[in-house]
C-alpha cells in the first residue's frame, strides 16, 4: 500500500480485528488505536477521499491492520499507520496500565470524596430542602437531637442504635450520584479504569463512613478505636456535634480545610464526651490550666 497523488492506494488482504485482538471494544482495541495516532501519520481524511478500506462500509467495528513494511490500522474515516515490527499487544500486556489508571482514579475519587461528603453534609443534612427534606428531618432534627457533644455523644439507649447510620438505600443513592460529575465524563472519554476507580473510592469512603460513625457514637473498644486517626477524626466529629456549622466531613476532613470549615479545638469550655477514643478538644487555655 502506499500514497498516490495525495491518495491511499491500497494492496493486499488485512487480516481482521477479531485475530489480532485489537477489537475497538476491547482495552488492547483502544490503546493500540492510540499507539498508532502517535507512531503513524494520517491517511484520508474523509470517507470521500478513501479507498475501500475507509469506505463508510467499514466502522470502528470493524477495524483492521496488515502486516509488512508497515503496519495499518484501518479506521472509518481515519487510516493510522504503523512504523515495521509495531504489533498489537494482548490483554496481559495492558494490564498494569489498567491497574495504574484504576490506582489514580482511586486516589482521586476518595479526595472527591471528601467534597461529596462535605456539601450532603453541609447543604442537604444540616439545611431543608423544600422537595427534599427527609435527609434533614432525619439527621439535624433526629440524630442531633439524640447524639450531642457532652455523655450523650455516646449511645445511652439501645432503642437509639438504628438513628446512627443512614438508612440501607442511602448508600447506593449516595455513590450513583456521587459518580456522575466526576465518572460520567472519564467514561465517556474512554477512560473507563479511571472510573472504576473512582467508583470504587466513593464505595469505600461510604463504608468508612458509616463504620466510623458507627464506632464514634457506639464505643466498644474495637481495633480501630485504638488507632490515632481513629482518635483525632472522634475528636473532629465530636466538635460537630459541639457546632455544627463546622467539621461537616467524618472521614476525611480535607474539604473542611480548603473549604473554611476546619475546628481543631472547642472556642467556649462545656461539659464534652468522655472516652479513651476520644481527645480533649477544650480551649488551649482550659487543657494548660
Amino acid at each position: 500500500m502506499g500514497f498516490n497523488g495525495g491518495r491511499l492506494a491500497y494492496t493486499g488482504t488485512p487480516a481482521t480485528a477479531e485475530s489480532t485482538n485489537t477489537h475497538p471494544q476491547t482495552i488492547a482495541g483502544r490503546l493500540f488505536i492510540m499507539m498508532a495516532a502517535k507512531k503513524g501519520r494520517r491517511g484520508c481524511r474523509s470517507s470521500e477521499d478513501a479507498a475501500p478500506p475507509c469506505s463508510p462500509a467499514l466502522s470502528g467495528a470493524n477495524i483492521r491492520y496488515e502486516t509488512g513494511p508497515s503496519a495499518v490500522i484501518y479506521t472509518h474515516p481515519v487510516i493510522l499507520h504503523l512504523p515495521k515490527g509495531l504489533s498489537p499487544p494482548t490483554h496481559a500486556a495492558l494490564m498494569p496500565s489498567f491497574f495504574f489508571w484504576s490506582a489514580i482514579g482511586f486516589v482521586v475519587g476518595f479526595a472527591y470524596a471528601s467534597f461529596v461528603e462535605w456539601s450532603l453534609h453541609r447543604f442537604v443534612m444540616h439545611k431543608p430542602i423544600r422537595w427534599l427534606t427527609y435527609p434533614f428531618r432525619a439527621h439535624a432534627q433526629i440524630h442531633h437531637q439524640v447524639f450531642k457533644a457532652d455523655h450523650t455523644y455516646h449511645l445511652q439507649d439501645e432503642k437509639h442504635k438504628d438513628i446512627i447510620p443512614m438508612a440501607w438505600w442511602n448508600g447506593p443513592v449516595i455513590i450513583t450520584l456521587g459518580s456522575l460529575p466526576i465518572g460520567l465524563p472519564a467514561l465517556i472519554f474512554g477512560l473507563w479504569p479511571l472510573t472504576i476507580g473512582i467508583i470504587i473510592a466513593l464505595g469505600a469512603y461510604y463504608g468508612a463512613y458509616e463504620y466510623m460513625h458507627w464506632c464514634m457514637h457506639y464505643p466498644k473498644a474495637r481495633n480501630v478505636e485504638r488507632s490515632g486517626i481513629f482518635f483525632r477524626l472522634n475528636g473532629h466529629h465530636l466538635l460537630h456535634h459541639r457546632y455544627m456549622h463546622k467539621n461537616f466531613n467524618v472521614v476525611f476532613p480535607l474539604a473542611d480545610l480548603l473549604c473554611g470549615t476546619l475546628l481543631l479545638r472547642s472556642k467556649i469550655r462545656f461539659a464534652q464526651a468522655e472516652s479513651p477514643a476520644l481527645p480533649n478538644v477544650q480551649p488551649r487555655e482550659a487543657v494548660l490550666a
